[in-house]
């Protein structure tokens, strides 16, 4: 009865609601820093000054966002960032202080861009929870340098998500997911380095529809162009040449990704378990498409010099979302031996 009324109705284990809710007071305690943290006048990330200045340019002096080669600077982010940060600065202070606060909220935002996805492939509120409070409860205790800092990183892995969760949601109504596509193409112009959603998303639809998906495909690929052909007007000539800023890549950084794994390992290892059992629904595929080509992407920019933790963010998304349907069971190794309810919804669909 606890149980039941817990989770208005759903009849879940004693064991699952109390790994909920321990995640769930992770998820806050982890967070007590990087909020504190954030109103204080110290460098959190080095990047942090860089975007705050090219904040406070996108919109006092838009012509010199992407400065000549032979400049003091450079600039190889893509400008929507700069104009959202630079906007809101001008409304409430500080660009520093107002990307660091985007960047709290678009934390919160990916744990329920996560819950949502998980309740798309019919998972119930205990797996959608459950995806939510790892996420968040892992981001805030292993990647706290991004969490709260100014930098367009979450944002973009947030308008990437909420991308995904209309693509699903009209996938589901057969409907064009074209305009889905559209977010993640803008997601692309906040940060250009996440990329496994619409990947791994175009990839599920040509598993059943493979005419819908080079049409999206074709879509987004169109839409990048014109935003890029855009970009290369407003600052020429200079645009293309600070986005294409080389980077050294070396074979022995990739090979060295053993040494992150730690962080999230466990996770994945429960999760191929479920994924290889209940191969056969779309949810499992999705997850399997998902984390596959987000370990890929990790492991190319864990290759090239200067890539931080960011390069892991989609990656622990992934795990994330394929978290949520683990734990449906009894308790959580009866769960791996189950066709759960998650599987069992999305292979009706």
């Amino acid at each position: 009865m606890a149980a039941k009324m817990f989770l208005r109705g759903e009849t879940v284990s004693p064991i699952i609601i109390a790994l909920v809710s321990v995640l769930a007071v992770l998820a806050v305690l982890f967070l007590i820093w990087p909020v504190w943290r954030a109103a204080l006048p110290l460098e959190i990330l080095r990047s942090e000054g860089f975007n705050a200045y090219h904040a406070d340019t996108a919109l006092s002096a838009p012509a010199r966002l992407y400065p000549p080669p032979d400049g003091l600077i450079a600039n190889n982010y893509p400008p929507l960032y700069d104009f959202l940060i630079g906007g809101l600065a001008e409304l409430f202070g500080d660009a520093l202080y107002v990307g660091r606060a985007i960047s709290l909220l678009a934390t919160l935002g990916l744990g329920v861009a996560a819950a949502l996805v998980v309740r798309q492939f019919g998972g119930g509120r205990t797996a959608a929870i459950l995806a939510a409070a790892w996420f968040v409860a892992t981001m805030a205790r292993y990647f706290d340098d991004y969490v709260g800092a100014n930098d367009p990183q979450l944002i973009a892995h947030t308008i990437m998500a909420a991308g995904l969760v209309w693509f699903i949601s009209r996938y589901r109504a057969d409907r064009s997911v074209e305009p889905a596509v559209l977010v993640m193409v803008i997601a692309g112009f906040f940060k250009h380095n996440v990329a496994a959603i619409p990947v791994a998303a175009l990839v599920w639809l040509a598993l059943d529809d493979w005419h819908k998906a080079l049409r999206a495909a074709l879509f987004g690929a169109l839409a990048a162009a014109a935003g890029l052909a855009t970009c290369a007007w407003l600052w020429n000539p200079y645009f293309i040449g600070d986005m294409l800023l080389p980077r050294t890549y070396h074979i022995d950084r990739a090979l060295s990704f053993i040494r992150a794994t730690n962080l999230w390992l466990h996770a994945l290892v429960l999760w191929a378990l479920w994924a290889w059992l209940d191969r056969q629904s779309k949810a499992a595929r999705f997850t399997l498409l998902h984390v596959g080509v987000s370990f890929v992407l990790f492991l190319l920019q864990r290759s090239a010099q200067g890539v931080g933790s960011n390069g892991q963010f989609d990656l622990v998304f992934a795990v994330a979302i394929g978290l949520g349907p683990v734990f449906l069971g009894r308790d959580p190794w009866s769960a791996l031996h189950q066709v759960d309810r998650l599987g069992e919804t999305s292979r009706t669909r």
